[in-house]
Formats: structure tokens, C-alpha cells, sequence
């Protein structure tokens, strides 16, 4: 999986537009997106169009990018095998990647597209977080699981020995109690069979 690394004025301000629709989803599961000051869902796109000009530094995001790019290309090899192996899955060729100074610190939209905030301290542990989320999401949509229940599992795997070459240290504050049985059933079930292990999810908690 290749990395084709985007960022611009017009990507910012459908970004946050995106971010103010979602205001009360975010707020439901403790949330706290980026945002220009003194904007609402009030706001009319003249007004975001001027908060993105007066924030937006290209030079920022050039120097950000480049070092995505290179911290990335020194793990793609093993972290696409290790993928392959574990999913069983064909890869995306290309991930396209979003930098942005707006949202949550990162997201994801399937098949093929990562956002990564700026704001965020956690770097590349957040790109890797995010792509993990594309290829645990088919299952996930399929079986309509929580929120909670995806972060849970995404955390997980990237913890695991498998991804140790990763050196992944986060853990959200809270899931929300979902790491009461979403761990027992991730260590007996997910390395034999991704997809057993989500239908055993749903079948013991949906």
C-alpha cells in the first residue's frame, strides 16, 4: 500500500464543514474535534472560507508530509505483509492520505482514505491506527458493531506481537467497557479467524 499524501484550502474547509454536521456525534461519544474559533453550524461558507485562509500555512503541511512519507516507507514493507497475513485480504494498491488541522486527530473513510490532524502529538501511530480501521471495517459494517467495540479491536491488534514492530503505545482513555469481553474473545478467536472472532462479538454482545 503506497501512500499518495494530499492537503489544500479546499479540502480544509469541506473538512470542516464535515466536522460541524457531525457536532452532535461527536458530543455522544465524547469528542472533541478541532475547529476554528468562533465557528458554528451557523457558519456560512464565506466565514469558513476566511478561518481556513488566515490558518492555512502550506509550508506546515509540506514539512508534516515529508515526514509521513518517510517514516512510513521505512515500515510499509513489513506492515503490508503483516496485514496480508493476518486479514488474508487483497491490499488497497493506494491509501490516500489527508492532512488536515481540523477534525478529530484522525479518521478514515473506506476503502482507501486516512485523515491525520496536525494538532495530533501521536504521529504516525495515528496513520497506522487509522488504516487498520479500513481493513477491520468491512466486518465491523457488516455487523453493525459499536464504536467502542472498533477502537477496542484496532488497539488491540496493533498491540500485538505481531504488530511489535511497530513500537504502538496508545490506548484510549475509556471504551466504555467493551475491553470486558472484547478482550478475552480477541485473544481467543482473532489470529485464527478475523472474521470468527467479530461474529463472535456480535453473537455474545449485539
Amino acid at each position: 500500500m503506497n501512500l499518495e499524501i494530499k492537503y489544500s484550502q479546499t479540502f480544509e474547509r469541506n473538512r470542516i464543514k464535515n466536522t460541524l454536521a457531525k457536532m452532535a456525534w461527536y458530543s455522544e461519544h465524547n469528542y472533541k474535534p478541532f475547529l476554528p474559533k468562533n465557528l458554528s453550524s451557523q457558519s456560512s461558507d464565506q466565514e469558513i472560507s476566511e478561518a481556513v485562509s488566515c490558518e492555512y500555512n502550506e509550508d506546515e503541511y509540506a514539512k508534516i508530509s515529508s515526514s509521513i512519507r518517510e517514516i512510513y516507507n521505512s515500515k510499509q514493507t513489513e506492515f503490508c505483509s503483516t496485514i496480508a497475513e493476518v486479514f488474508q485480504e487483497k491490499l488497497p494498491e493506494k491509501i490516500f492520505l489527508y492532512i488536515t488541522k481540523y477534525g478529530m486527530g484522525g479518521s478514515y473513510n473506506p476503502p482507501d482514505t486516512v485523515i491525520y490532524n496536525l494538532h495530533n502529538k501521536n504521529g504516525e501511530q495515528t496513520i497506522f491506527h487509522e488504516m487498520i480501521h479500513l481493513m477491520v471495517e468491512p466486518y465491523t459494517q457488516k455487523l453493525g458493531l459499536s464504536q467502542f467495540e472498533k477502537e477496542r479491536t484496532v488497539d488491540l491488534i496493533l498491540h500485538s506481537e505481531k504488530f511489535s514492530f511497530l513500537g504502538y503505545t496508545l490506548w484510549q482513555k475509556d471504551y466504555h467497557g467493551t475491553e470486558q469481553y472484547i478482550d478475552e474473545l480477541f485473544h481467543r478467536y482473532f489470529f485464527l479467524s478475523p472474521e470468527n472472532y467479530f461474529h463472535s462479538i456480535k453473537e455474545k454482545h449485539g
